[in-house]
């Protein structure tokens, strides 16, 4: 099981959002300090070989199974707070 929030999209599967095609998406590359401080929030520009359309999109996604991966984040707090609780109970009772 994935335990990732949020998974990186594949670029080839995300559509143009002018003419609808899937796979015509291609990236450009980060040349200049905004473009550059984009991409590390993970927002890509991006221009459509079909279309001509140009601009920004964001490249990662919230898994697709979202609620098992937090019941398991909230079960695994919880298991360490009681283990924390019982060390420190054995710890104190010392």
């Amino acid at each position: 099981m994935e335990f990732s929030l949020f998974v990186q999209r594949n670029t080839m599967l995300i559509k143009c959002p002018a003419c609808g095609t899937q796979g015509n998406l291609s990236k450009y590359g980060a040349s200049t300090l905004p473009q550059k401080i984009l991409k590390f929030f993970r927002i890509r520009k991006f221009y459509c070989k079909n279309c001509g359309w140009e601009g920004h999109k964001f490249i990662i996604r919230i898994t697709k199974n979202i609620k098992q991966v937090l019941l398991s984040y909230f079960l695994l707090f919880i298991s360490v707070i009681i283990l924390a609780y019982v060390v420190i109970k054995i710890i104190l009772r010392k």
